[in-house]
Parts: C-alpha cells; structure tokens; sequence
C-alpha cells in the first residue's frame, strides 16, 4: 500500500530512528544515497531498506525523484531522515489513504526552532516538539499515488506541480510531520547559503521561474537586500499574480523601508489575489492599520469588518475592530 521514499547524506545521527519509526507504518523503505562518508548506507540496509546509490548532482528533486522510480507500492510518503511521524497519526494517515479519493495529500509540517520569532506559532515543550517552545508551519503533499508524478526544483522542491499538470488533485489531512533539523543544525547559515546558491543556479536556467524568482526574493530580504527583493518578487507577480504570498511578500519589504503609500497598495493586492492565504488576516491588520495612520478611519473600520467575517476568532483582529469600535 505504501511506500517510504527517502535521500539521504551523512544522515547516520537521524537514520536508524527515522526508519524504525516509520518501518511498522509502510510496506516498503526506499532510500536514495548521495554520497554518505558516515555508515547510513550500513544503517538503512539494517533497517531492511532498498538502497540505491547516485552521485549529488546539487538537485534535491532529481535525487527524490530517482527514489520514486523504484517504489513499488500504490502510494509513496516522502519523509528526510529528521522527520517524524506519530504512530497514532501514522495509522491514521493509512486508513486515510484507503477512502480517500485524492491523488495527493497535503500534511502539516512543523519546522521546529530554537526561539519563537515573526510568522512562529507557540507550543509547548515536549518529547515531540524535542524541547522546542515555536514551530514554523507549511502544507505541502508529502503523500501521493504512484502514479508517475515527479518532483520539480532544484530546491524546496514540490510534486504539486506534477501532479496538476495531470489535472490530479489534492487533499488535505490533519496529520504532522514534525520537522526537527532546523532545532539541531550547526551549519543552519551555510545551509542556509547553499539553499540560496541553488535558487540563483535554478533562475540561471529558468529565469522566469516563478517559484525560484519567490524564493530568491525571499533570500534578499532575509539578507536586507531590499531593492532587489523586490525585483524578484515583481517579476513572480508579474508572470503569476496569484502565485503564493508575492504580493504579502511586497509589501512586507516596503513596510521595512516606510514606504507605507506602496505597502498599502501591496497588501490590497494580497487581499485581491490571495484572499484564502494564511496570512490574510495578518495582510488585513496591517493595512487597517495602515488605513489609519494615514487618517482613512472609514476604510479600516471597512477591512476590519470585512476581515473578522471571514475571520472571526483572529484575536488580532478583534483587538484591532475593538480598538476602532466597528465591533457589533
């Protein structure tokens, strides 16, 4: 029924217990090797998976993708060796996958950090959280029908965009995968840098890439480099205006230099093209706020109403609707 798809890389401190967590769960382990000087290779084959070899050629989706060309099984999960699953989510998500009628599943994952910081989302310490006190969290389909679908981007690479190029479609499951590399890493800045070097490489190749022209606007504004952030970002919303947060993105970046006339006009952009987005109702806090620094009462009063009936438990926004009395 299921297959585990994995690559791995000097993983030998995550492996074992990566695998003998997910082993009672699948029905078959796959695991890619990039070039391990550590003994993951002797770790995996304990573990009773199928281990295939192949030189880094600095492309995770093609790495993946060479894992999926010997799964066998009707649906494949793909999980890196710092990843966790629960048991109790793990047969949860098989039986799922027997009365679903989906060709992919989205799961949460919880990118575990050491302190909680902007776009964070608190927990409680715990053995699953590894200690940790915030997590960053993003859907993406980690699970999906052997179908042929493949794995596209050098980098932060997705199967949605194979799988609805074959008009697939996708689900989404209240199971997590818990992320806990970024907690434990002591190479996160050259990672970090390496993950950039990889975008740059994907945009020298397809430069009106919009995912890689997203992602490398993210790397300028990381490293304060804001104009040119906002040359990556417009030329992804010029080519796909509804692709992900682009819009949220601009006017975050003229929010950190003051230009807040454009920020306002960025964030009605968001609204407009990404009214569904998770960061909706932060997009409609900071423009009423916006609103009103510049003396337009009437018009936060306006996406503030509108913002709590679409989100109507957003504490931020109703501290926000309390603040200018639009509260019913």
């Amino acid at each position: 029924m299921l297959s585990l798809c994995m690559i791995v890389k000097d993983e030998s401190g995550w492996l074992k217990d990566a695998l003998a967590a997910a082993k009672p769960f699948v029905d078959e382990l796959i695991v890619v090797d990039t070039g391990s000087s550590d003994d993951s290779i002797a770790i995996a084959e304990a573990a009773g998976a199928v281990v295939h070899r192949t030189p880094w050629e600095h492309d995770y989706a093609k790495a993946k993708n060479l894992a999926l060309e010997h799964a066998t099984q009707e649906w494949i999960l793909v999980l890196d060796a710092d990843e966790r699953i629960t048991a109790d989510d793990f047969a949860n998500l098989r039986e799922f996958l027997k009365t679903t009628t989906a060709d992919a599943v989205k799961l949460e994952i919880r990118n575990y950090v050491k302190e909680a910081g902007f776009g964070c989302i608190s927990c409680t310490p715990s053995e699953i959280t590894k200690g940790s006190v915030a997590y960053r969290s993003i859907k993406l389909a980690r699970v999906f029908r052997n179908k042929g679908y493949r794995y596209a981007n050098r980098v932060h690479e997705m199967i949605e965009l194979s799988v609805e190029a074959a008009k697939g479609t996708i689900a989404e499951a209240p199971f997590v995968i818990h992320h806990y590399g970024i907690l434990f890493a002591t190479n996160l800045k050259h990672k970090l840098r390496y993950y950039g070097w990889l975008v740059f490489k994907e945009l020298a190749e397809h430069p009106d890439n919009v995912r890689a022209l997203f992602l490398a606007g993210q790397f300028c504004q990381e490293r304060k480099q804001l104009d040119r952030a906002l040359e990556y970002y417009h030329h992804a919303a010029k080519i796909d205006p509804n692709y992900k947060n682009v819009w949220f993105s601009i006017a975050n970046v003229h929010l950190e230099q003051r230009n807040n006339e454009r920020a306002m006009h960025a964030y009605e952009q968001s609204l407009i093209h990404n009214p569904d987005s998770p960061n909706a109702p932060q997009a409609v806090n900071n423009l009423a706020v916006l609103y009103a620094n510049a003396n337009r009462k009437d018009d936060a009063k306006k996406i503030l109403s509108a913002g709590l009936r679409r989100f109507p438990t957003n504490a931020v926004l109703k501290k926000n609707a309390e603040r200018f009395m639009v509260l019913a």
